[in-house]
């Protein structure tokens, strides 16, 4: 077992971190550990990566329920945080197979939403992707999702986050493609 001790002594300008690894076990992680936590004293808070999928398949688009807070209850579209080292393009197909076991076709980008106060769980950029649904394949909720559904335009719900201004965004851009 590997204990990590780590003091840390912030002067206003960087900060300073000093560690022991005590033990045996794995000291190289402990050591990228550290390094990890220097950068972000370093640098200091950065916001979040996250990526949508704008689903859209003979009309309708794809909304799931949300099993978890924030917004627990409410539609959005499949979508969720970028991993390290992930690509956004990678990033929204691997949310969108997790959330409703689907796989989709990215035909473009809708947008880039950075609004601080967009995500209540902190700063949040996303990059809402429009993926073509293929096929006739049927969504089933996994992951976050509790229930998922096709919607026209006319008849969306209240939808989390700002959800809603990245589908009427989609809209346009499906117009503008001649898809809607």
């Amino acid at each position: 077992m590997v204990r990590l001790k780590i003091d840390l002594a912030v002067d206003g300008k960087a900060g300073i971190i000093k560690w022991v690894v005590e033990g045996e076990g794995d000291k190289e992680l402990c050591k990228k550990i550290v390094e990890n936590i220097e950068k972000c004293v370093k640098y200091g808070p950065h916001p979040y990566i996250a990526v949508d999928a704008v689903v859209y398949r003979n009309g309708k688009f794809l909304l799931v329920r949300r099993k978890n807070e924030p917004y627990r209850g409410y539609y959005a579209l499949p979508g969720g945080f970028v991993e390290y080292g992930e690509r956004v393009e990678d990033a929204v197909l691997r949310e969108l197979m997790e959330e409703t076991r689907m796989n989709g076709k990215i035909a473009g980008i809708v947008g880039v939403y950075s609004d601080p106060s967009r995500d209540p769980r902190g700063h949040t950029i996303s990059v809402a992707f429009l993926v073509l649904a293929q096929g006739d394949e049927q969504p089933i909720a996994g992951d976050d999702a509790c229930e998922i559904s096709w919607f026209d335009a006319e008849h969306l719900p209240m939808m989390a986050f700002d959800h809603d201004k990245i589908v009427r965004d989609a809209i346009n851009l499906l117009r503008n493609m001649g898809y809607y």
